[in-house]
């Protein structure tokens, strides 16, 4: 699967504009975001799959995590109220991990 993400706000365009390289599609370039930059998407989204798949990703990436942690920490208040609200509670799920 592939997340699109359309750069509306401040933190998508931040995201894009560090975005970790460049892929290729029918003769469109694609930048591709950090993992770091996808959790960030996902604490935005909010969804229960979002959540599921940030603690997919911190498991996968799991030498990340300070990285991501501290990331999110610093790029969230760029996101909207709700994902604001959230976060600490994902951070939590993300510190329990094994």
């Amino acid at each position: 699967p592939v997340d699109v993400v359309v750069p509306r706000g401040r933190w998508p365009t931040r995201a894009v504009d560090r975005c970790s390289g460049v892929v290729e599609i029918e003769g469109l370039e694609i930048p591709l975001i950090s993992v770091e930059d996808l959790v960030l998407a996902k604490v935005h989204s909010g969804s229960r799959q979002d959540v599921s798949d940030i603690l997919g990703l911190c498991e996968v990436h799991a030498s990340r995590r300070p990285a991501i942690l501290a990331h999110v920490d610093t790029e969230q208040v760029f996101l909207y109220g709700p994902a604001r609200r959230d976060w600490p509670r994902i951070r939590a799920l993300i510190t329990a991990l094994p």
